[in-house]
Parts: structure tokens; sequence; C-alpha cells
């Protein structure tokens, strides 16, 4: 790609930069067509890094932990989804003004819309924390029913008052996940293939269960051959993973992209040869 003065510049306030991220936007833009360049720039302080790109033009910024809360201060506007979850992860910078979104909530949804409509579908929500908070809004958005289970008893008042949400604790894993349809894992157990917990190791699934894991790396996760050996659908968080990029994408150019099955085999791609390289069991 040839950078000249029409080129878009687009970084990221987070603490490490991700390689993950830095791939994964390179195949987007070439997915849209877009005379676009990705420079991940690892920021301790979100807020001078977020002067900097304005003040140097960038079309836009992601945002991940532990800088999600601090965007949504930084920017100039909040879509009323990132208020309500409470974190933004994408800023887009038009017309000397930012505005703050958050697309997590969106990757979860249509990852699981590829394979189940959502609406009153029982859903099993592991974790509470920002990914979970996330999802959380995105599911009951879709008129599901949740549960979510926690390691300690979660302060859900980040939910609207009108959300009938059922709480627990992960002890009760085994037991819970025979009245849910859907499992979602919010918790890091699993990534780079290391963070056991015996609760998980416990899970039963049925073929009728649908289960999307929120952790990438590795791209099958234990708990998604646990899945699939029951002949339960699986989906992978490389998928979640895209789908809230695309969506980043459609916020920065202004347009859909229809096909980001090439992007996702790509990402897959990266993260297993990434494992192989650093010795971990991704496949």
């Amino acid at each position: 790609m040839l950078i000249d003065t029409d080129t878009k510049y687009f970084s990221t306030l987070s603490e490490p930069a991700s390689k993950v991220g830095s791939f994964l936007y390179k195949q987007l833009f070439r997915a849209y067509g877009e005379n676009a360049v990705f420079l991940p720039i690892s920021c301790p302080d979100a807020t001078a890094a977020f002067s900097s790109c304005r003040a140097l033009g960038f079309s836009g910024l992601t945002a991940s932990m532990p800088h999600k809360g601090r965007a949504l201060e930084l920017v100039d506007h909040v879509d009323s989804k990132a208020r309500a979850i409470g974190a933004v992860n994408t800023i887009v910078f038009r017309g000397g003004l930012s505005t703050g979104y958050n697309t997590d909530w969106f990757g979860a949804v249509a990852a699981l819309q590829d394979v189940t409509p959502l609406r009153d579908k029982r859903v099993l929500l592991l974790g509470a924390g920002g990914a979970a908070r996330a999802i959380a809004h995105g599911i009951l958005g879709e008129g599901a029913r949740l549960t979510i289970l926690n390691r300690t008893p979660a302060r859900l008042g980040w939910l609207t008052d009108q959300a009938e949400v059922q709480q627990g604790m992960l002890s009760e894993l085994d037991k819970a996940i025979d009245d849910c349809e859907i499992v979602i894992n919010a918790t890091s157990v699993g990534f780079l293939g290391g963070n056991a917990n015996p609760e998980f190791a416990r899970v039963r699934f049925r073929p009728a269960h649908v289960l999307l894991d929120a952790v990438f790396d590795p791209v099958e996760t234990d708990l998604m051959k646990a899945a699939r050996r029951a002949g339960a659908i699986a989906i992978p968080g490389a998928a979640m993973l895209v789908h809230q990029g695309r969506m980043q994408c459609q916020l920065w150019f202004g347009r859909k992209l229809d096909d980001w099955a090439p992007v996702q085999a790509a990402l897959s791609d990266f993260l297993i040869a990434q494992a192989a390289r650093t010795g971990q069991a991704a496949a």
C-alpha cells in the first residue's frame, strides 16, 4: 500500500499494544479496500496518547483494557450504548470532534446470531467483568433471558432496572448449564492455554447447546473442545473479535463489510501460527 496524503491513520489506547489487533485491522482495512494504516502504540498515558492522535489528524482509535473507562471520559460525545455499558472501545474523530462507541457487545451478538436467534433464549453468561458487562447489554437487547455466574457475588447495578437477570456463583455451573441453551465464557479461563478452573472441567454439554468462548487465543480452548465432543456448537473468540472489528470499521468508514469470512480465516491462521511459535497448544 502506498502511503500518501489521502491515507487515514488509526491507533490504539492500550498497554501493551496487541499484535493480534494490529493484524486484524490490517486484514480489515484490506477487505474494505481502504487507504488506511493501523499503528500499534503502547500508551501508559491514555490522555496524552488521545491528545496526540487527535492533534495529528488521526481518523480513529481503538481502546482496550485498562483504558476503556478513561476513553469514555476523554471523548466529546458518547454513544448511548457505550454510556450504558460504561466503557468505550472505539473512537471516531470527525469534524474536529470525537465520539466514543462500544462494539464489544455487537461482536458477541453477531457471532451468536451467525448460528442461532437470541430472542427468548436462555443464556448463561460466565463472568461479570468488563467483557461480560458489554455482552450482557447486547444479549438483553436481543430479548434473551440471562443468568450470570461469577467467582464472587456479582454487583449487577450496571444492568438496566428493567432487566430480569438471575445470578449465582461459578461453583453452580455444572447445575446451571442444564437450564440454558447458550453458554458464553466471558472470563479469562483458557486464555493462552492457562488459568484453569475446576468448575469448567465439570461442565457437561449437550448437543443442543451453543457455546461462545470470548477467549480468542488459543483459537480452540479446552471448553470449546468439550462442547464439540458433546456435539454442541462451539463459536471461537476470533469470530467475536472480527465482528466487533468490522463494526468499528463501519463506524470509521461509514459502510458495511458483507464478506468477513476471509478476515476470520486469516486471523485464525495467524493465532495458530503465533501459538506454534511460542509453544502454545492452539489447536
